[in-house]
C-alpha cells in the first residue's frame, strides 16, 4: 500500500478532514502533500508517514471537543500543527502545538464586542476585544492530551464569560433626547483682512494666547501657533476656514480659557482638546456648524491584562477597550456639557474595565456570578 493510501486510510478511520497524495520532488524523491480543508497544503517525506501519529492523536482530543475546528487546520507536519478559526460572527481561536522532546501547547482565544449604549442624551460607542492566552509544556502524549482538553475547556469558559459580561452592557436605559437650540456666536468675530498684522492685532485685543506667523511666503501659508510657538494649524491663503476657526476660538476663550490652553489640534469646524487630567478621556472634540450648534465627542481607551497560573499553565487575559462618546449642545451649555460628557465617559469606561478585570476570576475561580456584573442604571435628567 502506498504512503498516501496509508495516510488516507488513517484520515478516514479517524474522521480527519485531510487528503494525502504523492508527488515527485526536484530530485525525483517522493513527497507527500496533505491537502487541508482550509485550502493550505503541508508537505512531508514519504518515509514520515508514521511520524503523523502523534499530532493526529493530539488532534483527536480537539476533534472530541469540537470536530469543526479541524476544518480550520492551516499547518500539519510530524512535529507541528496549527489551527486558526476565524468565523465571521463568533470568537477567534488559534491552537498551536509543537512536538519535540517536550510538547508545547498554545491556545489563543479572542472575543470581540461592538455596541452603542445610549444613556440620557449621550451615545457611547464601545469596542472591546478580550483575549485569553494559555501556554503549557507537557512531557508525554497522554499528559499533552489531558492538558489540551483542560485548556480547551478553559477557553470555552472564557468565551462564555466574556460574552455574558458584554451582554450586561445591553441595558435598556431610557434615553432622554434634548435638542439644543442653535445660536449665533455671542462674542466678537473677526471681520478684517487676511494679513498677519491685522490678524495678530485683533487676536491680541481679544486676549487670545495665540498668534499667526508667515511660514512659507512663496506658498502663501500662514500658521496659527500657541504662545509656546507650537503650530496648531496651517492655512493656504485665501482660506475662509481660517477666519471661521479664529472666530470659534474666540468663543471658546470667552467661555472657558483653559480650552485654548489644551488645544491639541484643529479639525474642520472645530478643535481637539488633550485633557491633562488622568481621570478624564484622552481627547475631546468640539465641533460647530458655523453657528453655536455644537457636537461633542470624547475618545478614550484602555489596555490591561491579568496573569494567572493554573496547574503549571501560564494564562494571560487581556482587554482592549476603545470608547467614543457623543453629545449635542450649544455655546450656552458648552462648559457644563463638556464636564457632563467627560464624566459620563469616565464612568462607563470604569464600569467596563471593572467587568473585564473580573474575567480571570470568572474563568478560573467561578466565585463571581453573572449577577455580579450588572451595570448600574444611572439616570440623570439635564434640564435645558
Amino acid at each position: 500500500m502506498q504512503t498516501a493510501d496509508i495516510l488516507n486510510h488513517k484520515f478516514k478511520n479517524g474522521h480527519y478532514p485531510f487528503q494525502a497524495s504523492i508527488h515527485l520532488g526536484p530530485n525525483n524523491e517522493e513527497v507527500v502533500l496533505i491537502d487541508l480543508p482550509s485550502g493550505a497544503t503541508s508537505a512531508m517525506t514519504s518515509e514520515g508517514q508514521h511520524d503523523l501519529d502523534k499530532p493526529l492523536e493530539l488532534m483527536s482530543e480537539i476533534r472530541s471537543y469540537n470536530h469543526l475546528l479541524l476544518n480550520d487546520t492551516t499547518k500539519l507536519t510530524p512535529n507541528h500543527f496549527e489551527i486558526l478559526s476565524e468565523p465571521e460572527n463568533g470568537p477567534e481561536q488559534k491552537i498551536t502545538v509543537n512536538i519535540g522532546t517536550d510538547i508545547d501547547i498554545n491556545i489563543e482565544t479572542k472575543v470581540y464586542h461592538e455596541q452603542v449604549v445610549k444613556i440620557n442624551d449621550i451615545s457611547h460607542r464601545i469596542d472591546i476585544e478580550n483575549k485569553h492566552q494559555q501556554n503549557k509544556t507537557a512531557k508525554t502524549i497522554e499528559d499533552a492530551k489531558y492538558q489540551l482538553k483542560h485548556m480547551l475547556q478553559k477557553s470555552n469558559e472564557f468565551v462564555y464569560h466574556a460574552e455574558q459580561t458584554n451582554e450586561t452592557l445591553n441595558n435598556n436605559t431610557k434615553q432622554i433626547i434634548t435638542e439644543p437650540k442653535s445660536e449665533p456666536f455671542p462674542y466678537p468675530s473677526y471681520t478684517g483682512e487676511m494679513n498677519i498684522k491685522e490678524l495678530n492685532d485683533w487676536v491680541e485685543s481679544q486676549g487670545l494666547p495665540l498668534h499667526y506667523i508667515d511660514s512659507y511666503r512663496q506658498n502663501h501659508i500662514i500658521s496659527l501657533c500657541n504662545n509656546e510657538n507650537v503650530v496648531i494649524a496651517n492655512y493656504i491663503l485665501p482660506d475662509e476656514e481660517m477666519i471661521d476657526d479664529l472666530n470659534f476660538l474666540n468663543q471658546l476663550n470667552n467661555i472657558e480659557p483653559k480650552y485654548i490652553d489644551n488645544i491639541y489640534s484643529m479639525l474642520e469646524e472645530g478643535v481637539v482638546l488633550k485633557l491633562p487630567d488622568a481621570d478624564t478621556p484622552d481627547f475631546v472634540e468640539i465641533q460647530h456648524m458655523g453657528q453655536g450648534h455644537i457636537y461633542l465627542t470624547t475618545h478614550d481607551n484602555y489596555r490591561g491584562h491579568t496573569l494567572h497560573n493554573d496547574n503549571g499553565t501560564t494564562n494571560i487575559i487581556e482587554s482592549y477597550i476603545d470608547i467614543s462618546s457623543h453629545k449635542q449642545t450649544n455655546l450656552t451649555n458648552l462648559k457644563t456639557d463638556v464636564d457632563t460628557i467627560t464624566e459620563a465617559a469616565h464612568e462607563i469606561k470604569n464600569d467596563i474595565v471593572d467587568k473585564c478585570n473580573q474575567l480571570t476570576e470568572l474563568t478560573y475561580d467561578d466565585s463571581l456570578t453573572i449577577d455580579d456584573l450588572q451595570i448600574s442604571d444611572k439616570q440623570e435628567t439635564i434640564e435645558r
